[in-house]
């Protein structure tokens, strides 16, 4: 067995990985993740739906400005998971790349290629001394040329194309949720039950207006928000009045 002290000189280079085939840091950049708020993606026959979480942590705080959801083009949004600034930074990126490809070419970038772009980026920080990685995850939702698509990015740089997934601290119970209750073809109001319920399944608190954030990426609609009187509707049929 190898000494305890041997195994945590590991901890220390990014460049480095362990006779177990670990890199630490990517592990710890993973465990950032787990910590963040519950964010959730489903695609439906005409859009896709995102979830998140919104963790408000005082009442001083204005909710309105904890966000979780942020568009990056017209046709592309995303839900963040993790340390919130290098989302943030992430979510620049995306942005920019989409500018520059309608600036290049007069055409919308397609959304795969986009969380290929931001994993290149999260990979090429997990090989070089004097960075860390990026401890956020990513949803990427969006619409490619009329069929809806949506990606999961991991901070070691990997990425796939899924039909519902989970991120943040919750995404284990999510993930069993979805797998046990998504099909081909849903509605997008079926799409919008599912999520709700995917999250109250290992929400620990009640569900309000408030501590969540919705919207929906259509192919007959572009972005929009759900929120207010609209998402309190939905919890209303997902928690029914005493």
């Amino acid at each position: 067995m190898m000494p305890e002290h041997e195994d945590q000189d590991y901890d220390f280079g990014i460049t480095i990985i362990s006779p177990e085939g670990r890199i630490f840091q990517v592990e710890y950049a993973r465990e950032s993740v787990k910590r963040g708020a519950t964010a959730i993606g489903v695609l439906y026959d005409k859009g896709a739906v995102l979830l998140a979480e919104r963790r408000i942590h005082s009442r001083l705080v204005e909710p309105a400005h904890t966000k979780k959801l942020y568009v990056i083009d017209q046709h592309i949004a995303v839900a963040s998971s993790g340390l919130v600034a290098d989302s943030r930074v992430l979510i620049d990126m995306a942005r920019v790349e989409c500018q520059n490809n309608r600036i290049r070419y007069g055409e919308e970038l397609p959304v795969g290629m986009l969380a290929r772009a931001i994993c290149e980026v999260k990979q090429t920080y997990t090989q070089h001394g004097g960075v860390r990685p990026f401890g956020a995850a990513l949803l990427i939702g969006g619409i490619d040329k009329g069929v809806p698509a949506l990606y999961e990015t991991d901070p070691s740089g990997a990425y796939r194309s899924i039909f519902a997934g989970g991120i943040g601290r919750g995404a284990t119970k999510v993930q069993t949720y979805l797998e046990g209750h998504w099909t081909a073809g849903l509605s997008k109001d079926a799409a919008i039950d599912l999520a709700l319920h995917a999250i109250a399944d290992q929400y620990d608190e009640d569900l309000t207006v408030d501590n969540l954030e919705l919207a929906i990426l259509s192919t007959d609609g572009g972005y929009c928000e759900i929120g207010g009187a609209a998402l309190g509707a939905f919890l209303a049929k997902l928690v029914p009045a005493a």
